[in-house]
């Protein structure tokens, strides 16, 4: 049976117990020791926390050493600078009018030490046409491969196909990862942004812009 204390109690001593049941908001920061060294597993697990990709990380695809130059060229994206507090740069496919393009940007990055292993993946691209959209399409893909310590590589893992863009509104884009191989907190990801245009006749600019890329995953502290 239990005992019930109406009032305060003082332990001078320590207090064992095989349970206990501590009131909301009882256990604030100050009462927990500097030395608790709580498990990450026993964490709330917060799901899809953004992890921001610099745009001028994006990389030239089949060069990876190389950042993507100042205008798009052949099969590679472009990084565009604008005058300081001008506009926000962005990633450029170029002018696609009256043309049929195909233009790519890499991003080398890991999973953050916090993702919980085999949770959600998701990348993310906000991406829109400025000024004036395609007469026939564009779309917007992302692969993903991810390798272990040994070089071995993945399938590609991205589950979602290509996406429409053709449109005057910034959208965002989400392209699931497959989380369930395990990936790992650390492993490495190679990702590979692809934008693809055909236009048979607009008089005007045509151009596919990418405005940031996030990716998102399941995190425990």
């Amino acid at each position: 049976m239990a005992t019930k204390i109406f009032g305060d109690l003082v332990v001078s001593g320590s207090v064992t117990a095989g349970a206990m049941t501590a009131a909301g908001g009882a256990l604030t920061n100050s009462a927990i020791s500097s030395t608790a060294a709580i498990a990450r597993s026993k964490l709330a697990q917060d799901d899809l926390q953004p992890y921001t990709i610099p745009l001028y990380d994006v990389r030239r695809h089949d060069a990876p050493t190389n950042p993507l130059t100042g205008t798009a060229n052949s099969d590679d994206l472009g990084f565009i600078s604008i005058t300081y507090g001008g506009a926000p740069f962005y990633i450029s496919a170029g002018d696609c009018k009256a043309a049929t393009i195909t233009r790519y940007g890499r991003i080398l990055t890991t999973l953050p030490p916090e993702y919980v292993t085999g949770e959600s993946v998701v990348i993310r691209v906000n991406a829109v046409m400025k000024t004036t959209i395609a007469d026939t399409s564009a779309v917007i893909d992302v692969e993903c491969y991810s390798s272990d310590k040994l070089g071995t590589l993945t399938s590609e893992l991205c589950q979602t196909a290509a996406q429409d863009m053709n449109s005057l509104s910034a959208n965002e884009y989400d392209f699931t990862v497959n989380g369930a191989l395990p990936l790992y907190p650390g492993d490495p990801l190679d990702i590979r942004v692809t934008i693809a245009v055909v236009d048979a006749a607009t008089g005007t600019t045509v151009e596919p812009a990418i405005y940031s890329i996030e990716i998102k995953c399941d995190i425990k502290g």
